[in-house]
């Protein structure tokens, strides 16, 4: 008994999607330059899916909700089965780290940290990652190597780096502790079509290892080609912006 209640409750965990929007609807507070409203939009785990669409379109919206950073003013956003809404702000915060791995456009590493500290970093605030590793300095090493960085250049600073190598770094960190999610905001806008590929190469590579899920917004259709499933975020979203707004 006690084993079929397991395998229904890991039946149960595979069929939940890994991102749900229901009827959401966000404004950023003080602004009445932005809303956007998702009605629908599930995506399984395991899927690699692109969001495709303009600058200014609120591709950095969405993942701001989607990771928790802000909450909608309606409806609900579920991630991995767990509502966002439901949970106060440091209570996202944990959420996030533990079960979402973020690859920022600019990396955002620390640049007077070295290599292996940047890459450590999520697992000083996001203890469930922190319990999935047995040796955090081995695996940092490991995903080094699976990424095609030096070893050696694991205690350079990250300010010494190259872009291409600071990417590598930065997918390094979103993918140690292995979250379910893989959260990335246009990550290959820098690079060349040759870097790029290997780039999206090497992030899906690992990313099938562990069934994560990746999603990826991007403004370039040949990026969103590579990708499983290809989303305008037009289709799934309406916007209304007036034209003073910024970038979202």
């Amino acid at each position: 008994m006690a084993q079929a209640r397991k395998a229904e409750t890991a039946k149960d965990r595979a069929e939940t999607p890994a991102i749900a929007f229901d009827s959401v609807e966000f404004a950023w507070p003080g602004s009445a330059s932005f809303r956007i409203e998702i009605e629908e939009l599930a995506i399984a785990r395991g899927d690699r899916v692109a969001l495709l669409g303009p600058s200014g379109c609120g591709k950095s919206t969405f993942l701001s909700l989607l990771c928790g950073v802000v909450t909608p003013d309606a409806g609900d956003v579920t991630i991995l089965g767990q509502s966002l809404g439901t949970l106060g702000g440091p209570a996202r915060d944990r959420f996030r780290g533990d079960h979402i791995g973020v690859i920022f456009q600019l990396f955002n590493l620390l640049p007077y940290a070295t290599v292996t500290q940047n890459i450590l970093l999520p697992l000083t605030f996001a203890p469930e990652r922190r319990r999935r590793v047995d040796d955090p300095a081995l695996e940092a090493t490991q995903l080094l190597s699976a990424l095609g960085l030096e070893t050696a250049l694991a205690d350079a600073p990250a300010r010494d780096l190259s872009v291409g190598q600071q990417q590598r770094v930065a997918v390094a960190r979103a993918l140690i502790g292995s979250p379910e999610i893989i959260a990335a905001d246009e990550p290959t806008s820098a690079l060349d079509a040759d870097r790029r590929d290997h780039f999206l190469d090497l992030l899906f590579a690992k990313a099938e290892e562990t069934r994560t899920t990746v999603i990826l917004v991007t403004h370039d259709p040949s990026v969103a080609a590579r990708f499983d499933r290809q989303i305008a975020l037009s289709d799934v979203a309406r916007v209304s912006r007036d034209d003073a707004g910024g970038t979202l």
